[in-house]
């Protein structure tokens, strides 16, 4: 990494943490959700690598999807606080109209979706064992 590329790092770093509440929090939010979106898509990267091997029904697979679901919750969360912390800090009701507003139910559904998932995947792969035991 160039070393131009880490001053303007550290110099846009400090700025953020210098500047106001807005950034600091917007900036905590992104990274936060950044972090629980690349959990999501290493889970899928793992039940696809399974899939793609013709063993999509086993237990990794229902435990990937439940470690999915959980940093959907997280999102929802984090979206509902940061909602929230909007509405109290400009005393108006426009941050409902933000993408936070949308973030809040899509992500708890698709937790719930992967949650269902996860059970589906796991009364799957017991049915397989089960299944591979009989003569």
């Amino acid at each position: 990494i160039p070393l131009r590329v880490l001053v303007f790092f550290a110099q846009s770093w400090a700025r953020v943490w210098s500047a106001g509440s807005y950034d600091v929090v917007l900036t905590l939010f992104l990274l936060f959700c950044g972090l629980c979106t690349a959990v999501i898509l290493w889970q899928g990267r793992r039940l696809l690598d399974t899939v793609l091997a013709g063993t999509p029904f086993t237990l990794r697979n229902a435990g990937d999807l439940r470690r999915a679901a959980v940093c959907c919750f997280l999102i929802s969360g984090a979206a509902l606080l940061r909602l929230t912390w909007g509405l109290c800090h400009y005393r108006s009701p426009l941050p409902m109209l933000t993408y936070n507003a949308l973030f809040v139910p899509v992500f708890l559904m698709a937790g719930l979706l992967c949650l269902v998932m996860a059970g589906l995947f796991h009364r799957a792969a017991e049915m397989k064992a089960e299944n591979d035991l009989t003569i």
